[in-house]
């Protein structure tokens, strides 16, 4: 979920899809925090290759 809400006064916590949390001093810089955050990459965009051995020598 991607959010910026306010937790205490003059306090934002800004949050990521992917699961990053940054506060902040204001909504606007929370935004552009959670816009320009570079999530980091699931391996193959989250889709697992059943057919692939991962280690497994039967």
């Amino acid at each position: 979920m991607i959010d910026v809400i306010p937790v205490a006064a003059g306090v934002w916590l800004a949050r990521c899809e992917c699961g990053a949390t940054e506060r902040f001093a204001d909504a606007e810089a929370g935004w552009e925090w959670v816009l320009g955050h570079p999530c980091p990459e699931e391996p193959n965009d989250g889709v697992i290759d059943l057919t692939e051995r991962n280690g497994c020598h039967h």
